[in-house]
């Protein structure tokens, strides 16, 4: 549908945006394309937990997957949030790394 297409949309542009913030927090590369699938199959389960949504388990997405999901959409929320207060991409990169909130042992 095009609510679906927006959000796909949306999420794409985000995680192309912050993928440098993700790949330097995550340290991993970030294939945009793919995080975009699965926060879309994430964004699906958790919002219509029914048959029409349970294919997406099928494909790949399990419940082990959600908290590394989870996760990187909470990092993303917070980036969007340090990008409308004005803080560069540089600083929050610092930001993440120093700040107690982000335990990951991903964080370097």
């Amino acid at each position: 549908t095009g609510k679906r297409l927006k959000l796909a949309k949306q999420l794409q542009e985000i995680i192309e945006r912050k993928r440098t913030q993700l790949e330097v927090c995550f340290k991993r590369v970030i294939d945009t394309a793919t995080l975009k699938n699965e926060m879309t199959q994430l964004r699906n389960l958790l919002m219509h937990e029914d048959r029409r949504h349970s294919r997406g388990r099928q494909k790949g997405l399990l419940e082990r997957d959600l908290l590394p999901l989870m996760n990187i959409a909470r990092v993303l929320v917070d980036l969007c949030f340090l990008d409308e207060m004005g803080i560069s991409d540089v600083k929050q990169i610092e930001l993440l790394r120093r700040n107690t909130r982000y335990p990951y042992h991903y964080i370097g």
